[in-house]
C-alpha cells in the first residue's frame, strides 16, 4: 500500500509498420494473433468478419429498430435529470455493464446508477477527488486521485455494491500526473493502461498493480485512449492521441510476452478534440477546428470524408444504430447527427441539454446519457419516425 513504481521502461516502439505498411502490418500481425486465440471461430478469417456489432445495444433495441427507419431521427427529448446525484461537477460517467453506469463527482463521490430505471444505486465516498476512473468487470474499480492527479487506487466492486462489498484493495503513489486511464477488454481485463502528462503510456497488471510494460508514446501529454473494440483486426490494438498534436498514434500490445508494438499513425489537419472508434477498420475525429473527420486506418494519407459542425466545435463524438450515425456533442452542449456512410448531417439540436461543459455521454439503446460541470447527469430520449 503506497508504495512507488519503480518499474519505469524507456523503450522505443518498434517501426515495423512503417516498414512494411499498415495494411501489411495488420494482415501478417494482428490477424494472425487473434486467429490463434479463436481458432474454433473460422468465420474471423475473412475481412467480411472483420467488424462486430456493440455490445451497447440490448435485444430489444434491436428488435424496436428493424420496425423504423434509422435515419430519420426525428428530434431529442429531455426525459430526466438523474436525482439525488452530485453535488459539484461530474467529471467522468462510464459503462459498467449492460445496464448501469459509474459517474464520477468533484464531491468525492463516485455513484452506481440503474440505466433502466434512471435511479441512484450506491454511493461512495472516496475522501478524496477522482479524476479518472475505469471499470475491471465484477472486480475492481480504478481511480487516480490526489491534487497532481498521481494516486493510483483499486477498490473491490464485487457483489451488489453494499457498503461492506466495496473495500480499498491496493494502492499505489505513481511519480507523474496521469492524463487518461482506460481498462484493455482484450486481455481478458488483467491489464490497464495508463497515459501520462509526459507523454508515456503505461501497462499495468492489476493483478499485483505492477507495471508490466511502458514507452514513450508522445512528446506531448497523452490526453486520449481508446482500446479497440469495433474490428476484429485491430484486436489488442490501443489508440492514442494528445490534445495539443495532430497526430493519432496506434498500437498493439501483446500480452503473452508483454510488449508493445507499433502500428501507425494519422496525421490529421488540426489538432484532436476526441476521437471514437467506428466499423470497418474506421474512426471518427473531432477536431479542434470545428471538423469531424472520417479516418480509414488502411489509407492514411487522407480522411475518408469530413463532417460539417455549422460553426460548432465538437467536443465529444459516439456512434449509435450499430455504427451507422455518428453523434457529436457541441461545445454549448447540443447533439448533431450525421449518416456515417456519406457524412451527411440529420439533426441539430435546438436546445443544450446542460448549461455547462458536457463531461461524458453513455448511449444505451435509445436512451442517451450525458454528464456535465453544471452538476448534473441526464438522460434524453431519440425519437425516430416509423
Amino acid at each position: 500500500m503506497g508504495c512507488y513504481n519503480t518499474k519505469l521502461q524507456k523503450t522505443g516502439l518498434t517501426s515495423s509498420a512503417y516498414k512494411y505498411g499498415i495494411d501489411t502490418y495488420l494482415d501478417q500481425n494482428l490477424n494472425s494473433q487473434y486467429s490463434e486465440n479463436q481458432e474454433s471461430d473460422k468465420s474471423i478469417q475473412s475481412l467480411n468478419g472483420g467488424t462486430r456489432a456493440s455490445t451497447a445495444i440490448s435485444l430489444s433495441t434491436v428488435d424496436v429498430k428493424s420496425k423504423r427507419s434509422i435515419f430519420k431521427l426525428q428530434k431529442v427529448r429531455e426525459l430526466i435529470t438523474l436525482p439525488n446525484g452530485h453535488q459539484n461537477q461530474v467529471k467522468q460517467i462510464l459503462k459498467m455493464d449492460q445496464n448501469r453506469l459509474l459517474s464520477i463527482g468533484n464531491d468525492c463521490q463516485i455513484i452506481i446508477w440503474d440505466m433502466i430505471t434512471m435511479t441512484k444505486l450506491y454511493a461512495l465516498d472516496t475522501k478524496q477527488s477522482v479524476y479518472l476512473a475505469c471499470v475491471i468487470p465484477n472486480r475492481l474499480l480504478i481511480g487516480i486521485l490526489g491534487q497532481n492527479r498521481d494516486k493510483l487506487y483499486a477498490w473491490n466492486i464485487q457483489g451488489q455494491f453494499k457498503s461492506n462489498a466495496t473495500e480499498l484493495v491496493d494502492s499505489l503513489k505513481l511519480n507523474r500526473m496521469v492524463k487518461s486511464l482506460i481498462n484493455l477488454e482484450f486481455t481478458n481485463n488483467r491489464f490497464f493502461c495508463v497515459g501520462y502528462q509526459t507523454g508515456e503510456l503505461s501497462i499495468f497488471d492489476n493483478t499485483n498493480m505492477e507495471i508490466a510494460e511502458e514507452v514513450q508514446f508522445f512528446q506531448h501529454p497523452l490526453d486520449i485512449l481508446v482500446e479497440s473494440k469495433e474490428n476484429i483486426k485491430l484486436k489488442s490494438c490501443i489508440i492514442g492521441a494528445s490534445r495539443k498534436s495532430q497526430t493519432i498514434r496506434l498500437v498493439s500490445y501483446r500480452n503473452n510476452t508483454e510488449t508493445i508494438v507499433d502500428v501507425g499513425q494519422i496525421k490529421v489537419r488540426s489538432n484532436v478534440c476526441n476521437l471514437h472508434e467506428l466499423r470497418d477498420l474506421n474512426i471518427a475525429v473531432a477536431l479542434q477546428n470545428g471538423d469531424v473527420e472520417i479516418w480509414n486506418i488502411l489509407k492514411s494519407n487522407a480522411p475518408q470524408r469530413t463532417l460539417k459542425s455549422f460553426d460548432n466545435i465538437i467536443t465529444k463524438v459516439v456512434s449509435l444504430e450499430l455504427g451507422q450515425i455518428l453523434m457529436g456533442v457541441t461545445k454549448d452542449a447540443r447533439f448533431m447527427f450525421w449518416k456515417i456512410f456519406n457524412g451527411q448531417p440529420i439533426l441539430q439540436s435546438d436546445y443544450p441539454v446542460h448549461t455547462k461543459k458536457v463531461t461524458g455521454v453513455i448511449v444505451h439503446g435509445d436512451k442517451i446519457f450525458t454528464s456535465s460541470h453544471d452538476s448534473s447527469i441526464r438522460a434524453t430520449s431519440l425519437i425516430y419516425k416509423y
